[in-house]
């Protein structure tokens, strides 16, 4: 199941017990901008949880694989052919190294080291792009890396097995284990990964649950009409919103963009056209959700 998966298979992957769940290339941007920080990603899927990840660095010759309750493993070199067991080293808990983006937000960023500083530990920054976030967070130089950028379950699945197999954990913004294929949609509008050392700094992040348990709040809460909140005229959202409120509304159109998106590939005979061209109005509204989102970060240090 990815991205680029048949129609046939996206109508009826909520049958499916036993599958294969791939990003042929996450880390667009970083492709384009030939950073070399991209990966190949693919996670083996049973009844709903990862049981194999493994995230590819085709430009580093590099590949990590993990098997939860087996074992992390690297390979190098031509073919990834040399195999080397992982057992990383946590450190002494000093300090929480917090893994983020060169491209993420650096007001938000500023917000999570605001958060995980109440522990009166140093907290330290360790950018890395795409899914290699995952692999500093398992071979031990980071210990959590929270998300708020929406994206999709074959942009987490891979990395999720990698944590698990080091006995980590990945939660979706209502604090519980990630689940595959268990839902309509495949959008991920949250998740934070943490190895078991990083497990203790969680209760520091509660502020940014909260923030996004608040987008979230139905339409009477917030006392937005259904319509907007369907996403049908997310241009509707103006400046007498809350920011909760605009960040609803924007995300109920990005919802709806990709169920009519994913709609149109069910199809026999799909607009490939129209497909690519909702794909790019769903980009251009995911960096709008970026800027509300960080519009609302003094709420969340409030």
């Amino acid at each position: 199941l990815s991205e680029e998966s048949a129609p046939e298979d996206i109508h009826s992957r909520r049958d499916w017990q036993v599958f294969w769940m791939v990003d042929p290339l996450d880390g667009t941007k970083e492709f384009l901008g030939r950073t070399g920080e991209f990966t190949i990603n693919v996670a083996l899927i049973v009844n709903h949880e990862p049981i194999l990840g493994a995230i590819a660095q085709p430009m580093a010759s590099q590949c990590y694989l993990g098997i939860p309750g087996q074992g992390l493993w690297c390979c190098d070199g031509a073919h990834f052919g040399q195999q080397v067991a992982l057992k990383p080293d946590w450190g002494d808990g000093d300090r929480i190294r917090l893994l983020a983006s060169k491209r993420h937000s650096e007001k938000r960023v500023a917000s999570l080291v605001n958060c995980l500083a109440k522990s009166g530990k140093l907290v330290q920054r360790v950018d890395a792009g795409s899914a290699l976030k995952f692999c500093a967070l398992v071979d031990g130089r980071a210990d959590i890396y929270p998300r708020s950028s929406p994206c999709y379950e074959w942009d987490v699945a891979a990395g999720d097995a990698l944590v698990r197999a080091v006995g980590g954990s990945v939660l979706n913004e209502d604090g519980v284990p990630m689940t595959y294929n268990a839902r309509a949609g495949l959008l991920v509008d949250y998740f934070v990964a943490t190895t078991p050392a990083g497990r203790a700094w969680l209760p520091l992040l509660e502020g940014v649950h909260a923030l996004f348990a608040a987008s979230g709040k139905t339409v009477k809460e917030v006392g937005g009409s259904r319509r907007m909140a369907e996403g049908e005229d997310a241009n509707a959202a103006n400046e007498d919103m809350t920011p909760a409120m605009r960040l609803m509304t924007l995300q109920g159109k990005h919802r709806a963009l990709d169920q009519k998106i994913h709609a149109l590939q069910a199809q026999p005979y799909h607009n490939q056209l129209l497909i690519q061209r909702l794909k790019k109005e769903k980009l251009r509204l995911r960096d709008v959700i970026e800027r509300v989102k960080d519009e609302m970060i003094p709420d969340l240090n409030a």
